[in-house]
Formats: structure tokens, C-alpha cells, sequence
């Protein structure tokens, strides 16, 4: 018990790391999985908070790009719009923003400096969507929405933009490469609200109730209405130009530039509501995940500690088992031959008279022994009845019983099949083997052994009458010769 006590820590805990590698494994699999996605929306709603400052710095520098091209405009309004999109500019992470918007004429801005400034700007949206993961993942519904977000909205705005400044740069007749961008640049706008419409009616069909949408589709609405009436005067601008056609057609690209901002500025709370509902989503995941794994290691090692507690149980079970075996044998046999006792033989008798079988008596008595223990000493004499307790096993069949009755003297009982022939052979044997010399302890010592046999019937017999018979042969025996054996009947005297 010692050794196993010892083992028990390194059992117990291998038993535990085996039952829980496998929770371990998957638990820590599904939670590296929802990490990442915990990791990938936070990138997104960081991204997002740039986009919305770039959304700033767009309609402010726009609104300072139409001032300062525009005819009219006292050169107040036009400081102050350039100071309302320099102060975004600073909340604003886009290196090649910061360089073309540094590069413009304060007080006369080209068109080509004016153009170079809003294609970095559009680049820069369109870059950071990318990066950030804001675009292009079907697998998230209503993330088609980030498509107008990155493209389509700013695109359009940057054609519209263009076509604002051009209309008001002059009062003059436009030529034909003018008509050609204005038509160009509303059919760009005409088709992102085209486009961005119906990236929200497929976010609405797919999962209406992920967010309010209602914000979204009522700016989508009158960015429509406003495209219409935009196409419309654009239309009749291009065919029949005039000073007041230009001016109504200048107010509808306002409004038009206007509606699609808000619609712009729209999508962004939007999409950070869809963020913040999936960063939930993703805790409560995190916590299915750790929960069942957290539970099936407590259940692991719970399993762990009753299987030993049961293999320690059984352990200790087949230990009193064998303890008692062991003591049982200790009890039923001479600790010096290995043979029965005198108490385990009685218990052989009885069992065989009890049962009526029958069989043979035997007792056996070394002569001279006392000779041989004076001559060569007690060891000697053991090692003497030690070998002689073999001849006698060897001699007899498996099934016979053979003991050690004390000092000198042994005994067997022949179960039946046997008869009185049998047995002399059995005692002949046993009497010649022991009369050939044995070398003991170095010494060669003759020893001879006497014998005196009782026969029983099938009939249930007195254990004692036939022991008494036995020995009255075995006595009538050493009388007569060494090494002699002689049968007795019971009831009679030798």
C-alpha cells in the first residue's frame, strides 16, 4: 500500500490531464475562434471612428471648396469653412489627406488642387474600410451597407462636388465637356443612391430586427427625391443653359450633396449599433464556451478522483483478500513442509465422512529420528522432514490430502476410487524413495520411514476409530521392521 499511496498524486493527476485535454482543447479552440471575432469588430469599430472623421472633414472641406470657387462669397465665410475643415483634419489619420490638403492656395484653390484633395480623401475612406474590415463580408447581415459607406456615397459626392464647382466658378455659357461631366457626375450620384437602396432593402431582408433601420431609410428616401429633382433641373440646364436654369440647378446639387451626407452620416450609427450587437453576442458566446468547458473540467476531475477512490477501494478489497487467504493458509498449514496441519486434516476426514466417498488412512513415522537430529543437529533434521513431506506429495495423487501432523509424523488421506491394493503400492513407493540415502546439509543420512494404513468404506466412519486403527498398524509396523507398513482394522487391536 506504500507504493501505490506514493503513485496516488501522479494518478490522480494524469488521470485528470487526460479526462480534460480533450474540454480543454476544444473549449480553448471555440474561445481563440471568438476572440479573433471579438478582435475583428473592435478593428471595426475603430475603423468606424475614423471613417466618421473623415465624413467631418469632407463636408467641411467641401463646404469651403464650393465658398472659395464660387463667386459672391465674402472672404469671411470662406476663412471660416477652410477653418472648420483644417480643425478636422487633425482628428484625421490619412497621410496623403494631410499632404494634398497642404498643398492648396488658401485664397485660390484650383480645380486640379480642389480634385487632388478629394480623390486622397475618397482613396483614404475607401483604404480604411478595407482595412479595418469593414467591407465585404457576406457572412454579417446588412455589412452590404459598408459598400456605400467606402464607395459608393463618397464617390458619388467627389462627382457631384466637381460639378458644383464648375457651375460656379462662372456665369458664362458651359461648353460641351462641361455638359458632358455635369450628366456624368449625376448619373454617378443617381447611381449610388440606386445602389446604396438597395443594399438596405437586402439588410432589411435578411435581418430587419438586428437594428433600426428606419433613420437609414428615411434619409435613402429623400436622397431619391432629391436625385430626381437634380437629374431634373441638370436636364434642362444641359439643353438650354441659362443664368437662372444655373442657379436652380446649383440649390438642387446643394440639396442633393446635402441629402447624400445625411444618408452618409446615417450609415455610421448604424453600423456601429450592428458592432456593439455582435461584440454582445460574442461575450455571450464567450460564455457558452468557457461555462460547458469550466464544468467539464470540474466533472473531469471529480471522475478522476472517484475512479481512484473506487481502484483504491478495490485495491484495498484484494489486499484484505489476499491478507485473509494468506492467514487462512497460514492456519490450515505446517509452516515448515507447506503441508496441512493436524487441523486442516481432521476438517478433510470429516468432510469425507460426511459425504460418504471412502478412501485410505495413512500415517507415516520416520524412524530413528531422534538419531538423525542428535547426529546432525535440528537443521538437518528439518531439511530431513522437508524432503521426506516431497517424496510423500510426489508419491500420492493431486486429489489426496497430505499433512504434517506434528514432530516426526505425517498422514494422507487416499480419496476413492482406491482399494487396499492400490494403497500398498502407494505405501511400497513411499517407503522405498524414503529408504534410498539423501544428502542433507552435506551428509548423507538413511532414513527410513514406517507406515500404518486404515481402509474405509463408502459409508460414513469415525474419524477417531480409523485414526486409532492407523496407528495401531503404524506401531504394529515399526515393531516388526524400518521401513515397514501394515494395514489395521478397526475395532480390532494390532
Amino acid at each position: 500500500m506504500t507504493n501505490s499511496g506514493s503513485r496516488a498524486p501522479w494518478l490522480v493527476a494524469l488521470l485528470v490531464a487526460v479526462l480534460t485535454l480533450p474540454i480543454v482543447s476544444i473549449t480553448v479552440y471555440f474561445t481563440i475562434g471568438i476572440e479573433r471575432q471579438i478582435e475583428r469588430a473592435q478593428q471595426e469599430r475603430a475603423g468606424l471612428d475614423q471613417v466618421e472623421r473623415l465624413q467631418a472633414f469632407f463636408a467641411d472641406a467641401s463646404a469651403w471648396a464650393r465658398a472659395a470657387r464660387c463667386p459672391g462669397v465674402a472672404p469671411p465665410v470662406v476663412s471660416a469653412a477652410y477653418a472648420r475643415a483644417d480643425a478636422d483634419l487633425s482628428f484625421v489619420d490619412a497621410s496623403a489627406v494631410r499632404r494634398a490638403w497642404r498643398t492648396l492656395d488658401v485664397t485660390g484653390p484650383t480645380d486640379a488642387g480642389l480634385d487632388h484633395v478629394f480623390s486622397s480623401l475618397y482613396d483614404s475612406t475607401t483604404s480604411l474600410s478595407d482595412q479595418s474590415g469593414l467591407t465585404f463580408d457576406p457572412a454579417i447581415a446588412g455589412i452590404d451597407l459598408s459598400d456605400s459607406l467606402a464607395y459608393r456615397i463618397p464617390n458619388a459626392l467627389d462627382g457631384l462636388q466637381r460639378a458644383r464647382r464648375m457651375l460656379c466658378k462662372d456665369s458664362g455659357p458651359i461648353g460641351i465637356e462641361e455638359r458632358v461631366a455635369l450628366v456624368k457626375s449625376q448619373t454617378r450620384a443617381e447611381q449610388a443612391i440606386a445602389d446604396n437602396a438597395q443594399d438596405v432593402s437586402d439588410a432589411l431582408a435578411r435581418d430587419g430586427s438586428l437594428v433600426n433601420f428606419g433613420g437609414l431609410s428615411s434619409s435613402l428616401r429623400r436622397s431619391q427625391e432629391a436625385a430626381a429633382v437634380a437629374g431634373d433641373r441638370l436636364d434642362r440646364f444641359v439643353t438650354a443653359a441659362s443664368p437662372h436654369g444655373r442657379v436652380k440647378t446649383v440649390r438642387a446639387l446643394d440639396a442633393l450633396i446635402a441629402s447624400l451626407y445625411a444618408l452618409w452620416r446615417e450609415e455610421t450609427p448604424v453600423f456601429r449599433r450592428m458592432i456593439a450587437a455582435r461584440l454582445e453576442d460574442y461575450a455571450r458566446q464567450r460564455l457558452i464556451a468557457l461555462v460547458p468547458g469550466f464544468i467539464g473540467i470540474v466533472a473531469a476531475v471529480l471522475v478522476a478522483f472517484l475512479t481512484m477512490r473506487l481502484v483504491y477501494e478495490n485495491a484495498a478489497k484484494e489486499i484484505a483478500q489476499r491478507s485473509a487467504a494468506e492467514h487462512e493458509h497460514t492456519a490450515m498449514h505446517d509452516h515448515l513442509t507447506g503441508l496441512l496441519n493436524r487441523r486442516a486434516f481432521m476438517g478433510v476426514l470429516q468432510r469425507a465422512s460426511e459425504s460418504g466417498g471412502g478412501g485410505a488412512v495413512c500415517l507415516f513415522d520416520l524412524d530413528d529420528f531422534k538419531d538423525v537430529n542428535d547426529t546432525y543437529g535440528h537443521l538437518a533434521g528439518d531439511d530431513l522432514l522437508v524432503a521426506i513431506a516431497r517424496i510423500i506429495e510426489a508419491s500420492v495423487r493431486s486429489t489426496d490430502a497430505v499433512a504434517r501432523l506434528g514432530g516426526d509424523e505425517f498422514a494422507v488421506f487416499l480419496h476413492s476410487p482406491i482399494d487396499r491394493s492400490g494403497t500398498e503400492r502407494v505405501l511400497g513407493a513411499i517407503a522405498a524413495e524414503a529408504a534410498s540415502p539423501m544428502i542433507v546439509r552435506g551428509e548423507t543420512v538413511r532414513g527410513s520411514v514406517s507406515a500404518g494404513a486404515a481402509m474405509v468404506d463408502r459409508r460414513q466412519f469415525d474419524i477417531e476409530e480409523v485414526l486409532a486403527a492407523a496407528d495401531r498398524a503404524l506401531y504394529a509396523a515399526k515393531a516388526r521392521a524400518r521401513g515397514a507398513f501394515q494395514f489395521g482394522e478397526m475395532g480390532t487391536s494390532a
